[in-house]
């Protein structure tokens, strides 16, 4: 196992991963995909 031996997870990656997804499924119907991209990049510059 890797956490005991490295003591490194990949929580941080998964965290994003779920961030990315929850907003993907709250953009759907966007206009364009420059409003969703914005707006993925704030929320994910302020949580």
């Amino acid at each position: 196992m890797v956490l005991f031996e490295q003591k490194t997870t990949n929580a941080v990656v998964e965290g994003i991963n779920n961030r990315l997804k929850v907003l993907k499924r709250c953009g759907f119907g966007c206009a364009k995909f420059r409003e969703f991209q914005k707006k993925s990049l704030i929320i994910l510059a302020f949580k």
